[in-house]
């Protein structure tokens, strides 16, 4: 009997009291600037740090370097970078903290596959955030910088970020291939999220109150976007691109701007200062798109531009400026006898306003 109580204490014992478990992974402590990373390895920031002049706060000169800021700011003087990585390196990650009044938050240009994590980059003299080539940055918000916010080279992937009130660009891809998802561009003097390259993407993204585009691309896919009140065109594409279920409203010129070779599908276009839409060239197809309180609704420069299933209502310039050459579904003011390649119009002299030659289907 006894034997058998004994073992099932044992037994008990066991289970409620495991192995203790082994310490986690090493830390380098960084509790002074400037600091230099100079091996891989993960470094943690334990306390708030200021740099004592206009140096840089944290270099890094290692590959395989994770700086974790453990929710500290590091200070500076007005120059200088927060954490600087020299050289062409690869696989560095800064995350969870903030960086305030330095030169540049983050410097990264020349290196890549970065990854920048959970920053806050707060009254910078230039830009936020700078990373190479197939770097990501998810959640960071970069505010109130004399450059721009963030700038980031080819094949890089910036989600859920948020740029605001910087006296640049809010985004710059410097290459194509880059994706921009879920993210807001709002009060920046420049353009919201503007590219330098082709074949970029912008997903659910959100440009509002900027000094110039809320978008410039140079191509790409813009889909489940916003772009709202900004200075000049809302989005502004200037090659092969395709624009889908995006709202473009109360720009100060164009809501949505194309050059050629361009898919426009199911957008909202309202209050814009200049066209709805406007196209520069050809080869661009419009379709199911609505247009409304613009100052002209679709205007259609070029030739064998395609435009069918749209609605422009209360547009004063005119709500389709389409010249021949161009294959214009017909204009009717109603569904009754529609056929489903027909544009609408409310008014059907105001839409053929500078449109000879339209062919318009009445009441």
């Amino acid at each position: 009997m006894r034997s058998l109580l004994s073992i099932l204490i044992f037994g008990l014992t066991g289970l409620i009291i495991p192995p203790k478990a082994s310490a986690s992974c090493e830390c380098i402590e960084i509790d002074t600037l400037p600091f230099t990373a100079n091996r891989a390895g993960l470094y943690c920031v334990t306390r708030a740090l200021r740099t004592p002049t206009l140096v840089d706060g944290i270099l890094v000169t290692n590959s395989d370097v994770t700086i974790d800021l453990c929710g500290n700011t590091l200070y500076g003087n007005g120059g200088g970078t927060g954490v600087a990585l020299v050289g062409t390196l690869q696989n560095v990650t800064v995350k969870n903290g903030t960086l305030r009044d330095w030169g540049t938050g983050v410097e990264g240009l020349t290196s890549t596959r970065l990854r920048y994590e959970k920053l806050n980059v707060l009254d910078s003299g230039g830009d936020g955030l700078r990373a190479g080539e197939s770097s990501t940055l998810i959640d960071c918000n970069v505010r109130d910088g004399g450059g721009r916010g963030i700038l980031v080279m080819r094949g890089s992937t910036v989600r859920r970020c948020v740029t605001e009130g910087n006296l640049g660009h809010a985004t710059q891809a410097g290459g194509g291939g880059c994706t921009f998802e879920d993210c807001l561009c709002e009060g920046n003097l420049g353009n919201g999220f503007f590219s330098n390259g082709l074949d970029n993407t912008y997903i659910d993204c959100t440009a509002v109150g900027n000094g110039l585009a809320g978008i410039l691309a140079g191509g790409g896919l813009v889909t489940g976007c916003n772009s709202m009140s900004n200075g000049t065109d809302g989005i502004r594409v200037e090659g092969a691109a395709t624009i889908s279920n995006t709202t473009a409203s109360n720009n100060g010129n164009h809501g949505i701007q194309v050059y050629d070779r361009a898919v426009v599908r199911e957008c909202t276009l309202s209050g814009n200062g200049g066209a709805g839409l406007l196209t520069e060239s050809s080869l661009n197809r419009i379709e199911a798109n609505n247009a409304t309180n613009n100052d002209r609704g679709f205007e259609i420069n070029g030739t064998d531009n395609v435009i069918v299933k749209n609605s422009a209502c209360q547009n004063p310039g005119g709500d389709y400026i389409v010249p021949i050459g161009n294959k214009l579904g017909t204009l009717t003011t109603t569904p009754i006898g529609a056929t489903p390649w027909d544009n609408f119009t409310c008014d059907e002299e105001k839409g053929r306003t500078l449109s000879p030659n339209l062919p318009t289907r009445g009441r």
